[in-house]
């Protein structure tokens, strides 16, 4: 799934979205053109965490409308609405799209889940974090990334590593004390965790960032979205914090956060 090349955003928790292309769905209209030509700017929806931990899968069809260049509207056509909904809202919060462009847009996104590899097969209990009650009440929501440390089968630390503090200490004290690993074994994973509000407005993350991982190391960062001010401090903030496991590789599109955005 370029950009997701191995693993998608989930990073080893084998996930798998794709875009559709020149298979278009029964439901298009035969007037509707798909909204990949007609993009500039298309980070790949990261797989929903509520789908994933379902082990969830499905083939999702949104309906993109335009007018010069903004995104109007998207509806979802058809799908699981765990998977169609978050799509749906990613799209349009992170989709940029060709000035000047009017109309009515289908998008075909493939959402696969593919067990037994990665984490998924050397994870033996991984029940999702509760949505912390303090940050529901104030209606916050993020993206928690986390390092998860393993020896012999028991998780000797969870850090982390990016994302608002309420929903990151709760959701690494949820894993360190629930999380349950193969016996004997001796790793480290670095993981998102996604936390949405269904009760607030939808948060705009300041910056999305392409990252290239081989064998653990970052060998490339590049933001998709973002000022550029607020983009060098997530890429130096992403250099000097964020680890990957020895044999993590591909490339992965992610959301930052950031505790305390640049001053303009």
């Amino acid at each position: 799934m370029p950009p997701y090349k191995e693993t998608g955003v989930a990073l080893r928790l084998a996930l798998l979205a794709v875009f559709v292309c020149g298979q278009p769905s029964r439901t298009f209209a035969e007037d509707h053109r798909n909204a990949e030509e007609v993009a500039v700017t298309k980070p790949f929806p990261p797989y929903p965490a509520q789908a994933a931990q379902a082990h969830e899968q499905g083939d999702v069809l949104l309906r993109v409308q335009l007018s010069n260049g903004k995104v109007i509207d998207v509806t979802v056509i058809g799908g699981p609405t765990t998977l169609a909904l978050p799509a749906a809202r990613w799209i349009k919060l992170q989709w940029k799209f060709k000035a000047g462009t009017t109309g009515v847009f289908d998008l075909p996104i493939r959402f696969r889940y593919q067990p037994g590899r990665g984490v998924d097969s050397e994870v033996l209990y991984r029940p999702a974090p509760p949505y912390p009650p303090e940050a529901k009440r104030k209606k916050e929501e993020g993206n928690v990334l986390l390092l998860i440390k393993v020896k012999n089968g028991v998780i000797t630390d969870v850090v982390p590593k990016s994302g608002p503090d309420d929903l990151a200490s709760f959701a690494a004290s949820r894993i360190k004390e629930n999380w349950k690993f193969r016996a004997g074994l001796t790793k480290s994973y670095t993981l998102p965790i996604y936390f949405h509000n269904p009760s607030g407005n939808p948060v705009k993350p300041a910056v999305v960032v392409r990252i290239v991982v081989k064998k653990g190391a970052i060998v490339e960062i590049t933001p998709v979205t973002g000022s550029p001010k607020a983009a060098a401090a997530a890429v130096d903030f992403i250099k000097k914090n964020w680890e990957f496991s020895p044999d993590q590789s591909g490339t992965f599109t992610l959301p930052v956060v950031l505790q305390q955005p640049p001053a303009k």
